[in-house]
């Protein structure tokens, strides 16, 4: 009888393998393919926009939790629902460039366009300035802001509870 060698049996092996896993994809190639599955149960409610409960307290005035809104700001994918801000063409304070629907700015009740001017007290040139003086001030139980819409100016009230 004949002696095999290891590498023939290796190669052997190999090639009853290849010859193997050929014939099953060619199959797989004849055969239908295979229906793409499909979830007939509905997703459940995806939250849009930032997460804060903002209610309307008067004309121009709202509420809402402190520790919802710490809670919010804490979590990165809440920032990409701020709005968008700018600095105004007249240098006259903080423009509204985009308050998407559920945005932060939409919910307090800013419009694009708006250009914020004061925030307690404080006159409000740059961005820089408002996000200094938010710092400081959203710890506050009451914030206070003169917005310019159009030609008007409107006074803005925020409570923040808790």
């Amino acid at each position: 009888m004949r002696k095999i060698s290891p590498i023939m049996a290796v190669l052997a092996a190999a090639t009853v393998l290849l010859a193997a896993g050929g014939a099953y994809w060619g199959w797989r190639m004849l055969w239908p393919p295979e229906e793409p599955f499909v979830a007939n149960a509905p997703l459940p409610p995806r939250v849009l926009g930032f997460r804060l409960n903002v209610r309307t307290t008067g004309e121009n005035a709202y509420s809402f939790a402190r520790a919802e809104l710490d809670a919010a700001l804490k979590d990165p994918y809440q920032l990409t629902h701020l709005g968008r801000i700018g600095a105004a063409p007249d240098g006259s304070g903080v423009a509204v460039l985009a308050a998407p629907a559920g945005s932060l700015i939409q919910r307090l009740g800013l419009q694009a366009g708006d250009v914020i001017l004061s925030l307690n007290g404080q006159p409000v040139a740059t961005p820089r300035d408002l996000g200094r003086i938010c710092a400081t001030a959203c710890q506050l139980p009451r914030m206070v802001g003169q917005v310019r819409r159009g030609t008007k100016v409107l006074d803005f009230s925020y409570a923040a509870q808790g």
